[in-house]
């Protein structure tokens, strides 16, 4: 006996309902194995996410894709890749902390710091519009930005992305309809982050090791060159320039002493005015303090600091004074670098100077860089130490010829 024709097309629209779900799934799964194939590729990073980030949000239905990264050392969110964005955010727009409020992503880095996905549909067109509109609280360019997005899409969801369980940022998907968001929908979001967590650890892992590959010649090339018969005004040269090189500063000083005196001796990078005169001396400034007090000083944001409008009007017991451009050092440092790290050239509880780094940005500085700066200062000292004894022996040698 046949099913009435009512059960016919009902048994027809549910196994057409049925057949459409795995076809998505099965485009689901090829998109993610598509990921999988960039990481083994390793396809460069950069386009690898802008690549996931579109498939992502083709696969969820979704008008756009945006990756962040949480920079929790400076505070900040950086908008790493992108997909449907355009004329809203630029790639690589970053934002403080302290604006994730009022650009509409309150709550987005508490909730993904509890592993939470959250998702949200807006108020109907145009009364989502009209409200940021109407908000007096909210910037012009952050306002701007929010009503072309709210605009465009009608709904959001983001997942969270963690690497080793630390938490490295949030997938947004924005839709251009409200949603009902299935748990389907909601478990592939999840799906992708863990996908895009893959090829962050992977490509870490492998800039980690190319790193590390880069400051072990890097260590191998300034013993040859401690070692060879070059002149120590070269040696440190060198050492400089390995320094401003593998820390990625954008300057690197090294400074010697005599007595109580202090000078430049040798620099990578540029400075805003002319130093290689100046001298400064013992206990003053950032690197006289480190000198005379044997330890590290570190300045991560200028910008924290209450620099005097000029420079008559410097607090001369302040360690930023005198580092190392004598009264001109407020205007040097704030017009170009934004961070300073300087250490003391020991060895035996004598100091011979410091190596200094300066970055035109705030940076604070990880347990590896100060690991990397030691080394390197030691090397310093072993390369000052080696001129030394040259020079003993040869006056020995020249005495014993007599």
């Amino acid at each position: 006996m046949r099913p009435p024709r009512d059960g016919q097309r009902e048994l027809k629209r549910t196994f057409q309902a049925q057949f459409k779900q795995l076809e998505a799934r099965i485009a689901s799964a090829e998109s993610l194995q598509e990921i999988i194939r960039m990481i083994n590729a390793q396809v460069p990073l950069d386009e690898l996410l802008h690549r996931a980030v579109q498939l992502a949000a083709h696969r969820q239905g979704a008008g756009a894709c945006v990756l962040h990264q949480f920079d929790v050392k400076n505070e900040v969110v950086v908008q790493v890749a992108s997909f449907g964005m355009e004329g809203i955010f630029q790639d690589k727009l970053t934002r403080p902390f302290s604006q994730l409020t009022i650009s509409g992503g309150g709550g987005y880095l508490e909730a993904l710091e509890r592993h939470i996905p959250i998702y949200q549909n807006y108020p109907p067109f145009p009364e989502r519009v009209e409200e940021i509109k109407n908000n007096p609280h909210i910037p012009d360019a952050i306002k701007a930005e929010r009503i072309a997005l709210r605009t465009r899409y009608a709904a959001s969801f983001a997942v969270p992305i963690y690497l080793q369980n630390v938490l490295y940022g949030g997938m947004v998907f924005y839709y251009r309809e409200p949603q009902q968001f299935r748990e389907d929908q909601i478990q592939l979001g999840l799906a992708f982050g863990e996908q895009i967590s893959v090829a962050l650890q992977n490509a870490y892992l492998v800039k980690e090791m190319e790193q590390r590959q880069r400051v072990a010649e890097g260590f191998r090339d300034i013993v040859r060159k401690i070692n060879s018969t070059e002149s120590l005004q070269e040696v440190l040269n060198f050492i400089v320039e390995k320094t401003e090189d593998i820390l990625e500063c954008q300057c690197a000083a090294l400074y010697t002493c005599e007595g109580r005196d202090i000078q430049l001796q040798a620099l990578r990078g540029t400075f805003p005015v002319d130093v290689s005169t100046v001298v400064t001396h013992y206990g003053e400034g950032v690197i006289g303090r480190a000198i005379a007090e044997k330890r590290q000083f570190i300045i991560t944001d200028v910008s924290d600091i209450k620099l005097a409008p000029s420079a008559s009007e410097i607090d001369e017991t302040h360690p930023i004074y005198l580092d190392p451009i004598h009264q001109q050092l407020d205007a040097c440092i704030t017009s170009r670098f934004k961070a300073v790290m300087a250490l003391p050239l020991i060895s035996q509880d004598h100091s011979y100077g410091a190596l200094a780094f300066y970055y035109t940005e705030p940076h604070r500085f990880d347990q590896y860089e100060l690991d990397l700066t030691e080394v390197f200062a030691s090397q310093a000292v072993l390369a000052i130490e080696n001129a030394m004894l040259r020079k003993q022996a040869a006056q020995v040698a020249a005495h014993a010829e007599r």
